[in-house]
């Protein structure tokens, strides 16, 4: 549903991930055209942007006696996983909006996304804040 509203109100979705293209889309069942899909290789992006979670090396170890290997999956071996964030970012780069989860399992409620997409569209969020703050 957020991809055909958001499609509509004339936005567009950029995924970022650390894990393979092809794995991507094929976890989620989806195709390549309905997304933007950027690579973050180790993680390097979020790292940025304090958006990553890294394993001690005793959690490596428990992770890889259950056969869950990182290394492997992300295909480098920085032991990283991004955090899930929605962000939503104006024209201006100005971040507007933005839901930053530990728990994988929480995410961004996409009617928040959604109406924050459409106050922008309404010119309520206003085009470039004079503060030049975020506003959420």
């Amino acid at each position: 549903m957020i991809h055909k509203v958001s499609c509509s109100l004339g936005y567009r979705r950029l995924i970022t991930c650390a894990t393979p293209y092809n794995a991507v889309f094929d976890q989620a069942g989806l195709t390549a055209r309905m997304f933007a899909v950027v690579i973050d290789r180790g993680t390097t992006v979020a790292q940025q942007y304090g958006l990553v979670h890294g394993f001690p090396p005793e959690l490596r170890a428990l992770y890889l006696q259950f056969g869950i290997d990182l290394a492997a999956h992300n295909q480098d071996d920085s032991w990283t996983l991004p955090l899930p964030a929605t962000c939503v970012i104006d024209q201006h780069g100005v971040i507007r909006s933005a839901d930053v989860r530990v728990d994988y399992r929480h995410r961004a409620e996409p009617a928040e996304t959604i109406a924050v997409l459409r106050q922008l569209r309404a010119g309520i969020l206003s085009p470039k804040p004079s503060d030049g703050g975020a506003r959420s």
